[in-house]
């Protein structure tokens, strides 16, 4: 351990020789209550814990306060943005959790689409259909996808 781990100071029975005390033991309560792991004292759930490090996290928590690992399960808005390019609607199944009313919506009107295909109106549908997904997925901002599914 370094300097800033630890501290000496005087031994209490008076000898004068320097012990070893951990810096823990002489941070003030409310400094220690101050900490990214404060959340622990006001009672908050902490069944949750660090793939990478192992301390307990709050279960509402995105990133380790201890390593600062990620903790959601991310995902990448260029992925989601290229689904829609390529896949249209499918690509709300990326994002399934968040997004299934719009998927369900983009498949309905892709059916009535294919269906209305014979008259040019289906086209129209699907073009649609294929810009909304687009519009959508670009439209929203990275930290949806970082943080996905404990956003809204």
């Amino acid at each position: 351990m370094n300097d800033s781990d630890a501290e000496n100071s005087p031994d209490p029975q008076g000898s004068g020789t320097p012990q070893f005390v951990p810096a823990a033991a002489n941070t003030p309560v409310a400094a220690v209550n101050s900490s990214p792991d404060a959340g622990f004292a006001s009672g908050q759930a902490t069944s949750a814990y660090c793939p990478s490090c192992g301390k307990p996290v709050v279960d509402s928590a995105v990133i380790c306060p201890g390593c600062g690992t990620p903790l959601a399960s991310s995902r990448n808005k260029t992925v989601a943005v290229l689904l829609a390019v390529f896949l249209s609607f499918w690509t709300w199944l990326y994002t399934y959790q968040r997004d299934k009313q719009k998927f369900w919506m983009g498949l309905g009107l892709a059916i009535l689409g294919v269906i209305t295909s014979f008259f040019i109106i289906g086209d129209f549908i699907l073009f649609g259909v294929w810009v909304w997904a687009i519009v959508s997925t670009a439209a929203r901002p990275e930290r949806d996808y970082l943080m996905y599914p404990k956003t809204v």
